[in-house]
This record gives structure tokens, sequence and C-alpha cells, in this order.
């Protein structure tokens, strides 16, 4: 299940259900369990917006049994992270209305890995929210990456656009390691990719760690090695994302690119 309750390390078994009409059913199984803890932490691991009823479901169970508790949320990819603002005339800000379904629990602490918007720091009242940052999450990745090719092979950090770039001179200070950028246009219209760049000096190194927070399709990373190989057609290179969602086929597709191709939060639907 993509929405689970746990007291300490204890995880409580939940029954889901749905009602003819196609509403949602849960019970917590063993209530008299439950109840003797004042403390809950929910984890919510998105995979579609049916989890969001299932968590605010969870919580009024939790509270109907024992109602002065505390909870904390531990949502390591946050939904709609990557609609954080309007766009295009007609659409929504998306960000803020999962914002808005998380804050009807009133969690006293929520827990993310690698926020993909910078927007979403400010959306809660201070001290709740919580964000491990992309050098902390991809740090011992890494580590791995370097030791697996540093001993005869040059290694840079690659930023694959502006947005990556802010995240990762943090990694870059830490594994003493140069950074290259590349660049990205996008049409804000279809989300299509126009073009893809990256800088001369790549062809100074031998092996590229691309480093972002989120791989989807895997469009953007297909794309940046096409472009490596243009300028530096040696060079190996391996990918490193905070969350991997692989849609489609696309980690087996990432693997005709990159020698190596690891995620901290894997995502994909077996």
């Amino acid at each position: 299940m993509s929405v689970k309750l746990f007291t300490g390390n204890q995880y409580h078994e939940i029954k889901w259900w749905f009602f003819p009409d196609g509403a949602r059913g849960v019970k917590i199984v063993q209530p008299e369990i439950a109840k003797k803890f004042r403390s809950f932490m929910v984890e919510l691991r998105y995979e579609s917006d049916q989890d969001f009823m299932d968590m605010l479901l969870l919580v009024d169970a939790c509270r109907e049994i024992t109602p002065f508790v505390s909870f904390w949320l531990n949502v390591p990819y946050f939904p709609y992270s990557r609609q954080d603002r309007v766009m295009v005339d007609g659409e929504s800000h998306s960000l803020r209305v999962a914002v808005n379904l998380i804050k009807m629990c009133n969690f006293d602490s929520i827990e993310v890995l690698d926020a993909h918007s910078d927007v979403l720091a400010g959306m809660f009242p201070a001290g709740v929210l919580k964000i491990r940052s992309q050098d902390e999450c991809q740090y011992s990745l890494i580590s791995n990456i370097i030791s697996k090719w540093s001993n005869y092979r040059s290694v840079c950090l690659v930023a694959p656009d502006a947005g990556s770039l802010k995240k990762i001179y943090k990694s870059a200070k830490r594994h003493n390691l140069p950074v290259v950028e590349a660049t990205k246009i996008r049409d804000v219209a279809t989300g299509n990719i126009i073009r893809t760049d990256v800088e001369d000096r790549i062809e100074l190194y031998q092996h590229a760690i691309i480093c972002d927070d989120i791989c989807g399709f895997g469009g953007t990373f297909v794309a940046l090695s096409e472009a490596i190989s243009k300028k530096n057609s040696a060079m190996t290179k391996s990918l490193i994302t905070t969350h991997g969602i692989y849609g489609g086929d696309s980690k087996e597709n990432l693997k005709l690119y990159f020698d190596d191709v690891l995620c901290v939060n894997d995502m994909e639907k077996k």
C-alpha cells in the first residue's frame, strides 16, 4: 500500500475497501494496540491521487480512537512539486492544492527528500517542514560512483539545467569535484525539450556524474547524454537522481545511454 501507519518501528495493519458507490473505507485492524500510543507516523509513498484520500481517512481514523496524538508525515516524494506555479493561462497551481490537502491533517512534522520546488519551503508553518537536501540524499551514491570510476578516469558533476545547478554545488564541494553546466530549453505549453547543450569544457573530463532530483520518463537525461557525446564521444556517464519514477520502459532505455542508473527513492511501478 502507498499509505501506511507506524508507531515507532511498529507497522499497524490497515484494511482498505471500496463501497459500491466508489467511496473509500478504512479500518485500523487492531485499534486497541494503536490507541496505546500518542505519536503516529504516516508514510505516504505517492502513486496516485487515491493516496491523498487514503491519508485523510487514515488520520481521521487514528484521531477517532485516540484524539490527542501527534502526527508525523513521511512523504519522500512530495506530490505535484513539478507544478509549483501557473505557467499557462487556464492551469491550476497544483502544488498549492496538494499542500492544502496535506494541511487538513494538521501534521506536527513533515519529512521530504530533496523537494523539487523551492516554493514548497514557504507553504507550511515554520518548523513543520523538514526537507533533506539533494546533497544529503545522494552522498553515498556519488561516493560509490567516484570510487568506481576515479582510479582511471577524471570525474566531473554535470547539472542538467539551471534548477539543478542551484543544488549541485553542495555535492561538488563535499566531493571536491568540478561542475559542468548544461542548459535546457523547454516549450512551456507542451513540456517538450527544444534544445539541450553542455559547456565545451566537458571535453576536459572522462566520466560525468549527472545529478538531479527526479527522473520521470528520462527524456531530459537522454538528450543530455547525446549532447555530451557530441562533444566528448569517449566519455562514460552515470545518472543519479533522488526520485526514480521511471515511467514506461525508461529505466531500460536509460541504460543504453548511461553506465550507471541509480536513485535513492525508487518509485518504479513493477
